[in-house]
């Protein structure tokens, strides 16, 4: 009994100190464009982090006041796939998301959303999955 208790009382004191830190961060997105579930892959967020940077960021920049300046946080992660589900941007209205294929637009939906406002605590030193994209 008394080893029991010995080893419950280790147990809560690893989780009051953070050993068993569980993230925030999401492991599947829910489509609603094709009614599936994508596991946010590694590669696909790669993928959609290259798409963002050289495809959404030649227009959506601080300096341009033709389209709003985005980043990764400007959206929740229900306002990122609201945005790709129901394509109301203007740049989406304009035609211009035609130049990328659907799986193009699925890895760059999957990097913002995996990225989103509300994905992550930046301060939180566990959560450091994301550091390979400001490298």
């Amino acid at each position: 009994m008394e080893k029991k208790l010995f080893v419950a009382g280790i147990i809560v004191a690893m989780i009051s100190f953070g050993v068993f830190k569980t993230h925030a961060r999401p492991d599947q997105r829910y489509d609603a464009g094709n009614q599936t579930t994508r596991d946010l892959l590694l590669k696909n967020r790669r993928a959609g982090y290259k798409i963002f940077r050289n495809f959404c960021k030649s227009c959506h920049y601080r300096e341009n006041e033709q389209a709003p300046f985005l980043h990764t946080e400007s959206k929740t992660m229900r306002g990122w796939n609201t945005v790709f589900h129901k394509k109301h941007p203007k740049c989406a209205q304009q035609g211009l998301w035609n130049k990328l294929s659907s799986d193009d637009l699925l890895n760059l939906n999957d990097y913002l959303y995996y990225n989103a406002l509300d994905a992550y605590d930046p301060n939180d030193p566990w959560d450091n999955d994301g550091i390979w994209f400001y490298n």
